[in-house]
């Protein structure tokens, strides 16, 4: 066991790599050594809050309210991408991008190379992170008009939306009991169960905020 000073109390979820390695967003991006020494920083803006979210090559994803990085797990940066407000932690989609909540839309952009695909994906309201299902289908909330939208991950299509009465405040998480697989939010002071089609998660490092079913945030679990 281990603890580290930071001084501040703007902290994201710690994420672990493959390698032990785990993050933390306050400020800047913290790489801590599985035995708690630093490994490195990076400043970035100086203002990172949302991620880490951890890629399959080890590539980190963090975002500022302005600014979308990914970091190479040496700490340098790969690509940099300043747009409008993002909010909630980048997730991974099984046909090259990532989805992050910006500025009241879903954005899709380009892992390789930090460009952007699409940033209209939705209604001006979204206010969750997202969640990637096993058909490229992508969940996201609303907490202005009260719906779960679902989108095509490739195209932007809006697949279906439903009207949940209030709003929605909490990422969606994605349940089984049995074979039976629902869509769970958090609207009002309510937990809401919604079924889907869905088999399971994306089949990719970060298909949701803290990654899996259990919320562990490591990509060495199952």
């Amino acid at each position: 066991n281990w603890r580290y000073q930071i001084g501040t109390s703007c902290l994201s979820h710690p994420s672990v790599a493959y390698d032990g390695t785990v993050y933390v967003t306050a400020g800047k991006l913290y790489a801590f050594n599985p035995d708690g020494t630093i490994k490195w920083t990076f400043n970035g803006d100086g203002c990172l809050k949302h991620g880490p979210s951890i890629d399959s090559d080890g590539t980190i994803y963090v975002a500022s309210s302005g600014n979308l990085y990914a970091i190479k797990p040496d700490g340098t940066k790969k690509w940099e991408l300043s747009y409008y407000y993002y909010f909630g932690d980048p997730v991974i989609g099984s046909n090259g991008f990532i989805y992050i909540n910006s500025n009241g839309y879903l954005c899709c952009i380009d892992k390789s190379n930090g460009t952007i695909k699409s940033s209209n994906y939705g209604s001006q309201y979204v206010d969750t992170a997202p969640l990637v299902d096993d058909k490229n289908r992508v969940y996201i909330g609303d907490d202005d008009y009260g719906y779960l939208q679902v989108f095509d991950g490739l195209n932007g299509q809006l697949l279906w939306k439903i009207d949940l009465g209030n709003s929605v405040y909490t990422a969606p998480a994605l349940s089984s009991v049995g074979d039976e697989k629902t869509i769970l939010v958090g609207v009002d002071n309510k937990l809401v169960s919604v079924h889907t089609l869905a088999k399971g998660l994306a089949n990719t490092s970060w298909p949701k905020a803290f990654r899996d079913q259990a919320n562990t945030s490591n990509v060495n679990t199952a």
